[in-house]
């Protein structure tokens, strides 16, 4: 708490236990030399996710649904969280199919069907 201000309140600061959320969301871009910035490889996934749960993509039950992706994000996917699209499969009865591709657009990640 600070002094009483010259309007009678009490003022009142606190300090900023987090980090910038562009800076939690994202990273450097590695083909700027960090002066550009770009989705982290969970935050593409998860916006992957996202995209498959949300209209107007129509999947037959059974299709094999194939995503182009980054490689890391597809390492992510593939390796440290198996979970993060298992539930987006399940609920549209469709298995993915992530194709590793280094020329994927900004986004991270382009559905190829659908």
């Amino acid at each position: 708490m600070l002094q009483i201000s010259e309007f009678g309140l009490i003022e009142i600061t606190r300090q900023r236990s987090r980090g910038n959320l562009e800076r939690v969301l994202t990273r450097a871009c590695p083909v700027c030399s960090g002066s550009g910035r770009e989705k982290t490889d969970v935050t593409v996934a998860l916006d992957l996710r996202r995209a498959l749960l949300s209209p107007p993509h129509l999947f037959a039950v059974g299709e094999t649904v194939r995503v182009r992706v980054r490689p890391a994000v597809a390492q992510l996917v593939a390796e440290d969280d198996p979970t993060l699209l298992a539930d987006a499969e399940a609920a549209l009865g469709v298995r993915l199919e992530l194709v590793p591709d280094e020329g994927v657009d900004s986004s991270g990640f382009e559905i190829l069907n659908g």
